[in-house]
């Protein structure tokens, strides 16, 4: 009997950090002084782009000026708060018991608990407050640069003039956000917000530098969402990583894998038949691959089209001869999303052995940049 206790016991000791992690949850306990009971509150998870589709979503009544929500979870997220369409801002939340108030907005959010996350993002964004000013500069003059160019009259000088301002405040905005994050995450390395900052900007930092301060960061602090998927993004998607493989299908209804290109040069294209600038892309393709395509090179084309008559005119017409795939789902193709893609033509090019080497090559370009490569596997052979 003895020995069956102890057994029980070491069983209960070996599971008890499992259940423990698996019972993880932030409960969000908040106070509304100025909400009637029966208004609708909402909360949703901020999450990157390839999880918006497991993202957590909730919502509840408001009683007695009070609400609240429990929301299973293994580190702090961020959140967004909605009484009923009325946006009152974003807020971190830790594991455990956080209490917030919301008299006017969440900057007077505040928790009784586990307060570091929330806390470090206000002093975060409290600290590099110009960032703000600088966005509002970018997207203004962006605003100014497409109502412009979608004018009657438009002149050629003051439209080059107006994207180059454009272009001039996004560098200056990315270049100080860049700055910003880089000195807080060396300063703060343990601070729990590190993750989320460090992933918006991936898409505008060197990727020695992504790798560099993410190292930086305690695995202790690499429990969240932000975390998971800066992991993904590294591991997946940066140069010298293995691409994603994926199957679509091709327009005869075939399924084409991209693992079974296994053994050339591979482009993978994302284009679509309504996209000007890919159509365009297209026309130096079509120039490069002849010469390509017999050397240990093709071309995958994604489309993200949703008409199917659309995305094979395109082709047809543009006389794209290489493997094309789409599932006519537009931007909610799930290779565009496991590819991280925002805007195209965008590419990555993937050597024999499905090694990413290269990303966003120019159309014009392509046939100097592959040809070293071509050179080098036709040496082997």
């Amino acid at each position: 009997m003895y020995h069956q206790v102890l057994r029980i016991s070491f069983i209960f000791l070996v599971l008890m950090p499992v259940l423990t992690w698996a019972q993880e949850k932030i409960q969000l306990i908040g106070s509304v002084p100025f909400a009637k009971d029966g208004t609708k509150i909402m909360i949703q998870q901020a999450v990157p782009d390839r999880l918006k589709s497991t993202l957590t979503k909730d919502s509840t009544v408001i009683k007695g000026n009070q609400f609240r929500f429990d929301i299973p979870a293994s580190g702090p997220e961020y959140f967004y708060l909605r009484i009923d369409k009325r946006n009152v801002g974003g807020v971190f939340l830790d594991v455990g018991t956080n209490h917030v108030m919301i008299a006017d907005s969440l900057s007077k959010a505040f928790s009784t608990r586990n307060r570091i996350s929330n806390d470090d993002y206000v002093l975060y964004k409290k600290t590099n407050r110009l960032l703000t000013d600088l966005e509002g500069s970018y997207r203004m003059k962006r605003i100014y640069y497409m109502q412009y160019s979608n004018g009657e009259h438009v002149d050629a000088d003051t439209l080059s003039q107006k994207e180059k301002s454009m272009e001039e405040a996004f560098v200056k905005w990315r270049r100080s956000a860049r700055e910003a994050v880089t000195d807080w995450i060396r300063k703060r390395p343990g601070s729990p917000i590190n993750t989320k900052i460090l992933y918006e900007q991936l898409d505008f930092m060197p990727e020695e530098e992504v790798k560099e301060l993410a190292n930086i960061i305690p695995d202790s602090q690499k429990t969240n969402t932000w975390a998971k998927e800066l992991k993904y993004r590294i591991d997946s998607l940066f140069i010298g990583s293995t691409a994603p493989d994926f199957s679509q299908k091709d327009t005869e209804g075939v399924d084409i894998k991209l693992s079974d290109l296994r053994g050339k040069y591979v482009l993978l294209d994302f284009w679509a038949g309504w996209c000007v600038p890919c159509r365009k892309a297209n026309v130096d393709l079509v120039s490069a691959f002849p010469k390509l395509k017999d050397r240990g090179f093709t071309i995958l084309g994604v489309s993200l089209d949703n008409e199917r008559q659309s995305w094979i005119n395109a082709i047809k017409k543009d006389q794209l001869t290489w493997f094309n795939v789409s599932d006519l789902k537009g931007w909610d193709n799930p290779v565009r999303y496991g590819y991280y893609i925002s805007s195209i033509p965008a590419n990555y090019l993937i050597d024999p052995e499905g090694k990413i080497i290269a990303k966003n090559i120019p159309a014009n370009e392509l046939t100097n940049i592959i040809e070293p490569y071509i050179q080098k596997i036709n040496s082997v052979n």
